[in-house]
């Protein structure tokens, strides 16, 4: 998905500290974002991947975990990501975990913990502060269409990462493609900018102009600032998805903001 991750406003810790289930996860989470990577950058070491896929799953209420999901996940990262994964400690609060706990949205048992939220989408600790709409109302399978075919409605849950609180949607398809929505509003947007421009190679972004207050875009996912929310949009697979139909999808989604 350590990094800090929780569905809800409260769900057993997953993987020791770091991932307690969700993001961004909700950066399509998750933007944490440490995506996959093309094939010729992803990990040729298998027990690097072992050992990050062991660490998380065997961990503290990673029963709330799919092995199978997770070890194709992370089989999708490249061997800096793994090692960071690796090496981070129980209580970590590294942003770039953040965009890779995103990428575990798809892995969690959600009747293993998820708890419902208010009706109007934002989570507890941010009631009265920014009132948000639901992010299942914000966009529709045939909104969603230019990216993935044949999504169902979306399911509203909550998450928690490095970024703050968010409420989130996710749309899945039989074949397992998906899109999330989330939408934090309290997010630390310097440290969002911070880890989309650092260079790093894990959570990267390329700046696109024209939608929201700032916005990068990168393979599969795309986050802005609308005033002080944060906006991520992760989907899985990310191979092969046009930046400019993730950008146009973001400014449906800011113009219902």
């Amino acid at each position: 998905m350590s990094r800090r991750l929780t569905l809800s406003q409260r769900v057993a810790p997953v993987g020791g500290a770091w991932l307690v289930a969700g993001a961004l996860l909700i950066g399509c989470g998750s933007s944490t974002t440490a995506s996959p990577r093309p094939s010729s950058e992803t990990t040729n070491d298998d027990s690097l991947l072992q050992s990050a896929v062991d660490r998380l799953v065997d961990g503290e209420g990673g029963d709330q975990l799919d092995r199978e999901c997770v070890e194709a996940k992370f089989a999708a990262l490249s061997d800096e990501a793994l090692r960071l994964v690796n090496e981070a400690a129980p209580d970590s609060t590294d942003p770039r975990l953040g965009p890779i706990s995103l990428q575990l949205l798809d892995c969690l048992d959600l009747a293993a913990g998820v708890s419902s939220i208010a009706a109007g989408g934002q989570p507890a600790s941010a009631a009265g502060a920014v009132a948000l709409p639901n992010p299942c109302d914000l966009l529709s399978p045939a909104e969603l269409a230019p990216v993935f075919a044949d999504l169902t409605e979306g399911t509203m849950s909550s998450a928690s990462s490095v970024f703050g609180e968010a409420s989130l949607c996710e749309w899945d398809t039989e074949n397992g493609k998906s899109v999330s929505l989330l939408l934090y509003p309290q997010a630390d947007l310097n440290a969002w900018a911070a880890t989309s421009t650092d260079g790093d190679g894990i959570s990267d972004g390329d700046p696109i102009e024209g939608v929201g207050d700032r916005a990068f875009v990168s393979r599969g996912d795309i986050s802005f600032a609308a005033g002080p929310t944060l906006v991520m949009l992760h989907c899985f697979p990310t191979f092969d998805l046009d930046p400019e139909a993730l950008a146009a999808i973001a400014r449906v989604v800011d113009a219902k903001l």
